[in-house]
């Protein structure tokens, strides 16, 4: 008899990780199981930061057209639970193609050791892999069906905010405690905490903005109080990092209540609310490499209902450092390097690629326009902008905010609401109170 073969997530290489190990033996038994009376082998294709994909052929190397996806125990039974009940109500609701998903297990005392599903492989590559050498023509026509299947999502409603689950039964959904990322148990193979605590009292689900807004900030509080020595050496050991945090996610607790707290910013009743796709990389969207049309979104873990001015945005990898990300800058660049312009631009790389980008952007708001005919969704967009800046803060650790300085920008935003109340937050508040710069060094 043969020992089983066991699988080791890529990270438990790293110094003071804890092994996170399950059994390739039994995935491939529930295959031959499930897809019976096929014999089944896996080929890993790749490995991401919570999960394993492997592609399921027969033993004969025939292509099944099924990937299998395992999952490292860094968020039990949620983050799958909820994707998958993502997939399927998209799938349901909407036409914005999905892989569907086979078969699933959020158990990991099963058999495999770990939490797994079975879904259909979506054919073409993703756009990552590719896109260096995508030519811009292909490249517009992928923009182009981004946004029209964001769009999409972005016309679903919620009555509430955190993540999807599907009833016992199957027949139905339902908004429940968010999936996200103050909420994992693990980060890249290794504990936060030393002693597991209890932050479901932060999950949710949210019927305001402001109690979402905070729950993170919350969660972190907590773990200070409890648990801060962990908190510290997950800081490399760089206690004032830690103290700064706290004090910073302190004052930003009170900052949600005001920016923007409840306050609808896409109407004057009350924010409507949607779904966003947290993890929206282009990794994530699989392409037909010969023409860039868009072949589905993968991996939508961490996707939740949200307030619609955090689903109105435009994609991060659309928004590179190296841009301005401001839609009048883009058509500037566009008018001024736009296409059969190509042999007047600079020779400057950065703005070569800025050119491509303002290019791109265009396309994605021209899209947009096109779609968003009672103009909602712009609103959205253009009211939540620094908002959304706020929440990217939001998803950092107390050790982060410690040392990224944000106790700055917070106390800075706070004294200029207090001191020019219904006045817009200046983008470089952090310069105007020289006072407050001298209590909050930035430690990187």
């Amino acid at each position: 008899m043969t020992d089983d073969l066991l699988s080791v997530f890529d990270y438990d290489e790293e110094e003071g990780t804890v092994p996170d190990r399950f059994n390739l033996t039994a995935l491939i038994s529930e295959a031959n199981r499930i897809f019976s009376p096929k014999r089944c082998f896996p080929t890993k294709i790749g490995e991401g930061g919570f999960h394993k994909v492997y592609d399921i052929k027969t033993i004969e190397g025939e292509d099944m057209g099924v990937v299998a996806r395992v999952a490292c125990p860094a968020f039990p039974k949620d983050k799958m639970e909820s994707e998958v009940a993502t997939l399927r109500y998209i799938a349901e609701k909407t036409s914005v193609p999905v892989p569907t998903v086979i078969y699933w297990n959020s158990d990991a005392a099963n058999a495999v050791g770990a939490e797994y599903m079975f879904m259909s492989k979506v054919p073409g590559v993703s756009a990552t892999s590719i896109w260096s050498d995508l030519p811009l023509n292909k490249k517009k026509n992928m923009i182009r069906h981004v946004a029209q299947n964001l769009y999409k999502l972005w016309l679903l409603r919620f009555d509430v905010i955190g993540s999807l689950y599907l009833d016992k039964d199957g027949s139905d959904f339902s908004v429940g405690p968010i999936v996200e990322n103050h909420f994992v148990h693990k980060c890249d193979g290794a504990f936060r905490v030393s002693e597991p605590i209890d932050l479901s009292e932060f999950r949710g689900p949210f019927t305001s903005i402001t109690s979402y807004l905070q729950s993170g900030l919350c969660s972190e509080l907590k773990l200070y109080a409890e648990r801060r020595e962990d908190l510290v050496i997950g800081a490399d050991d760089e206690s004032a990092c830690v103290e700064y945090g706290r004090t910073a996610t302190e004052k930003a607790v009170e900052l949600c209540r005001l920016y923007p707290g409840d306050k609808p910013l896409t109407n004057d009743n009350k924010e409507p609310i949607s779904l966003v796709l947290q993890d929206f990389r282009l990794a994530n969207i699989m392409i037909d490499p010969d023409t860039g049309d868009l072949n589905a979104f993968i991996d939508l873990e961490f996707a939740f209902s949200a307030p619609c001015w955090i689903c109105a945005e435009v994609p991060q990898w659309l928004q590179d450092e190296k841009a301005d990300v401001k839609d009048s800058v883009a058509r500037m660049y566009y008018n001024l390097y736009g296409e059969g312009k190509g042999r007047h631009r600079p020779a400057n790389t950065d703005i070569v690629d800025n050119r491509e980008e303002a290019i791109l952007l265009k396309e994605f708001m021209d899209t947009m326009r096109g779609l968003d005919k009672d103009g909602t969704w712009y609103t959205a967009y253009n009211a939540g902008k620094p908002y959304r800046e706020f929440t990217m803060k939001l998803t950092h650790f107390i050790g982060a905010w410690g040392r990224l300085g944000f106790g700055l920008w917070v106390e800075s935003t706070l004294r200029w609401m207090r001191e020019h109340p219904g006045d817009e937050v200046p983008s470089d508040v952090e310069c105007i109170y020289p006072d407050l710069k001298e209590r909050w060094p930035r430690m990187i």
